[in-house]
């Protein structure tokens, strides 16, 4: 039995991150044994890179670091982000097969999409379950993983006005990821395919600059069907590694599917360690 509690803080001014939780990067409660691991708190989504729990640090170039416009975290529709109230599950390995499986009762007791007060487990609040599935084998790292979204059915705007209408439509998620190490270069694969999911508020601003039906999250423009795929490479170079990455994604809204987008993305970068 163990348990992490992670402190984020700002470091220009000294403010706690996470929208001011003390513990925001990672309060969990785990039991760990032969059956495998399971934890009980707030923790990073399997489709994420982040705490103990986070898959897609292995899968992609950049990790869940080097910016926010870098690597899978950009190109893929998920948020790569932190649930609260999320029960999670790690199978031990199984000749390097594992399933992971995670259920979150209220993504984010912090941020409501919609007018009123959701509830833990209940249909006012967004519930999301996610399933992985990963395999390694010498030099190759196999991840296929799914992600389900009961989406908050809270009225989006004051009752008699234009936006007030409900969520009736899940969103859905799938994932596949591939590395495989070449010794001479490491190379990174990932595709991603969705229904109905809850794009990122960075897609609506400052990321590609949308205007129009994507604008407002208030008029359901703020869900997508679409799809990605991002394939990158280390490779080592002048006692470091060189670090590449391309990513595209398309969307299209589901209310009016003359309103999509494509996004092209890239990025290079080095690292050198200077100690050894």
């Amino acid at each position: 039995v163990g348990f992490v509690l992670e402190n984020g803080f700002n470091a220009d001014d000294g403010t706690m991150d996470n929208n001011s939780r003390l513990f925001g990067r990672e309060s969990q409660l785990f039991i760990d044994g032969a059956f495998g691991t399971i934890s009980f708190g707030r923790v990073g989504k399997l489709i994420s890179a982040l705490g103990s729990y986070g898959l897609m640090g292995k899968y992609s170039v950049f990790s869940g670091g080097w910016g926010s416009h870098t690597g899978g975290k950009f190109s893929h529709v998920g948020d790569w982000g932190r649930m609260d109230n999320t029960i999670t599950y790690r199978s031990p390995s199984m000749n390097g097969l594992r399933i992971h499986a995670q259920y979150s009762f209220q993504g984010d007791t912090k941020e409501v999409h919609g007018v009123g007060t959701a509830q833990e487990n209940k249909s006012s609040a967004d519930r999301i379950g996610q399933l992985a599935v990963t395999y390694d084998y010498g030099n190759l790292s196999v991840l296929l993983a799914g992600e389900w979204n009961q989406w908050s059915n809270l009225p989006r705007g004051a009752s008699g006005t234009s936006t007030d209408w409900r969520e009736e439509k899940n969103g859905y998620n799938g994932l596949v990821g591939v590395t495989y190490d070449f010794d001479v270069a490491k190379l990174y694969v990932t595709g991603e395919y969705n229904k109905h999911m809850r794009i990122k508020a960075s897609d609506n601003t400052t990321a590609t600059g949308m205007a129009g039906a994507f604008k407002d999250w208030s008029m359901n423009t703020g869900y997508i069907d679409g799809y990605a795929a991002t394939i990158g490479a280390d490779v080592p170079a002048f006692g470091g590694v060189l670090k590449v990455d391309f990513g595209y994604r398309y969307g299209e809204c589901v209310v009016n599917n003359a309103n999509d987008y494509k996004q092209y993305s890239g990025a290079v970068g080095y690292q050198y360690d200077l100690t050894k």
